[in-house]
């Protein structure tokens, strides 16, 4: 297939989305194989090159995976060692204590639920974006300021929250669990969280343009502005330029980075632990990254801070991020050589889906995924309640027929479709699962978060 049809298809996706700026790049056999750099970056109308710094939001949690990773390399930890031993200030049961590994943090299977103690970090810069109320919804409470892990660990301590399952048993993504990482990584190495980072990673792959703080952004040329959407049906794209800062908590979703230095770094996955010439981890220590340790309730499955799919037959690697101004996502395929980046400056568009048009026209590969559909008419109604996070969201679900269930999400009401057993097809084709314990219905799974059902009858 040409360039220009990919450009053209790519295009029709940007305008609908209403997309302001966007980088997508692709590298195959070690060459450029397609660029498309879209719109613009900042009020002045300047268009984005390889080198504007965009937000990466939760891209950041494979580099605090690969941090990990390195000090397992170099004997300094083991992803088998107990969360408690390095982290003895962290309230848990017994149970969980003796249980829980910094495997279940890298792999989203610790057990917490959704939680509000690393949004607590976000409250300073919430407070000073006028646009925040809209964009964010209510904002955490507490008496306790979090700038630090240490900080945000405390009110983990002092929070009320069960555990939603045994270390292992059930993914549910969280940002506290890759804060924790980063204070690991930091009391392993006696470094700071960034020096280490910088040190093992950045420098020796040349990402020149890639930082954590905002101070660090004053220091570059080509920055994004930041824009978002309004909160209703005609979905307006405005400027809004205050990023959230989550504190000195980075290692969940605070680096900032480019295409070009995201491409460098994507190598070491690519190429058994190698970039530039450089051995960044081990092989050992990069198969374990990319193996899926863990299938959610709605079939995706999970590395060490990386997602690990499949297209036909052929093995692909990646993760999204998104937060105020940032829709961020990343692909790599070893097979075919391929590695890929898109960076947007807003919330809530669908990078991974541009880089899977990208992947499918450039590869001639089939993306589908199968679907086994039953013929089998259910009583729906047991899924029909409340669901809601910690974190802020709240899902209603009501029966529409035996077939599909409604649900709205603030502004947003659409069907799902019953695919089988508790798995229904959202719109846009991906899937949401309910999850069950004895027979009832105790959540819903939703993109990679676990929300509790609140009208319960326990």
């Amino acid at each position: 297939m040409s360039r220009s049809v990919l450009t053209n298809k790519l295009t029709e996706k940007f305008n609908q989305d209403k997309v302001k700026g966007l980088v997508l790049q692709v590298m195959m056999n070690n060459e450029a194989t397609y660029d498309y750099f879209y719109g613009s970056y900042n009020e002045e109308g300047a268009t984005p090159t390889e080198n504007t710094l965009f937000g990466v939001a939760s891209l950041t949690k494979s580099v605090t995976a690969v941090g990990i990773m390195k000090l397992q390399d170099d004997n300094k930890l083991s992803v088998k060692d107990l969360v408690s031993d390095w982290l003895p200030e962290l309230k848990l049961s017994e149970s969980v204590k003796n249980v829980m590994q910094i495997h279940h943090l890298l792999t989203h299977t610790a057990g917490f639920p959704g939680m509000n103690a690393f949004n607590l970090a976000r409250l300073e810069s919430l407070q000073q974006d006028a646009d925040a109320p809209h964009l964010f919804g209510q904002f955490p409470k507490s008496e306790r300021t979090v700038v630090t892990v240490k900080d945000m660990i405390e009110a983990m301590n002092e929070s009320s929250y069960n555990m939603i399952a045994k270390p292992g048993e059930l993914f549910n993504y969280s940002n506290e669990g890759y804060a924790l990482l980063e204070e690991i990584i930091k009391r392993a190495s006696k470094k700071t969280y960034i020096s280490f980072i910088n040190e093992n990673i950045f420098m020796p792959l040349e990402m020149n343009h890639s930082v954590f703080t905002f101070e660090e952004l004053q220091n570059f040329e080509e920055v994004t502005e930041l824009y978002a959407f309004t909160k209703d049906k005609a979905r307006e794209r405005f400027f809004s330029p205050n990023w959230w800062a989550s504190g000195e908590i980075y290692g969940a979703g605070a680096l900032k980075s480019t295409t070009n230095d995201l491409l460098k770094y994507l190598e070491v996955f690519k190429n058994d632990g190698y970039a530039n010439g450089v051995k960044i981890l081990s092989k050992g220590a990069v198969e374990a990254m990319t193996t899926a340790h863990i299938e959610t309730p709605n079939k995706n499955k999970y590395g060490y801070g990386l997602m690990v799919g499949e297209f036909a037959g052929k093995k692909v690697i990646g993760h999204g991020g998104g937060v105020k101004g940032v829709s961020s996502y990343m692909l790599v395929c070893k097979e075919l050589d391929y590695t890929s980046v898109a960076l947007t400056n807003s919330a809530e568009l669908p990078a991974e889906d541009y880089l899977v048009t990208a992947f499918s026209e450039l590869t001639n590969t089939n993306v589908d995924i199968p679907v086994s559909r039953t013929n089998e008419r259910k009583d729906l109604s047991k899924y029909v309640g409340v669901y809601r996070s910690n974190e802020g969201t709240e899902i209603v679900v009501n029966e529409v027929d035996d077939s599909q269930l409604k649900l709205t999400i603030g502004h947003l009401t659409f069907n799902i479709d019953h695919e089988r057993d508790s798995l229904f097809m959202l719109p846009n084709g991906k899937r949401l699962a309910f999850v069950m314990l004895n027979n009832e219905v105790t959540g819903i799974f939703r993109g990679m978060r676990y929300i509790e059902k609140v009208n319960r009858s326990d």
